[in-house]
């Protein structure tokens, strides 16, 4: 199990996407505000958790990869996506 930032909506724009597969004992939540990601829950699987929290921490515009998010760092790899999207620029 792990968890990190906002586990529940917090506001009336925070979008929640979920993906579970419970006869394997997998779950995963990310809530995400407009295209930056602000918390995670997994479950079962929780290897993608440290990177999950990099690209909150990194307050990264994750428009690009909302499809593959939720599958995981190596998910969006297989779909070409490589790069660490870009940091925000502090308003």
């Amino acid at each position: 199990m792990f968890s990190a930032g906002v586990i529940a909506p917090a506001v009336d724009d925070d979008e929640v996407i979920v993906r579970a597969d419970p006869e394997a004992g997998l779950y995963r939540k990310l809530v995400l505000r407009g295209d930056r990601l602000v918390g995670c829950v997994l479950y079962g699987d929780a290897g993608d958790g440290l990177w999950y929290v990099e690209l909150m921490s990194r307050r990264c515009d994750l428009a690009p990869w909302r499809e593959a998010l939720i599958l995981g760092r190596k998910a969006t790899e297989a779909a070409g996506i490589t790069a660490m999207p870009p940091t925000a620029v502090a308003a």
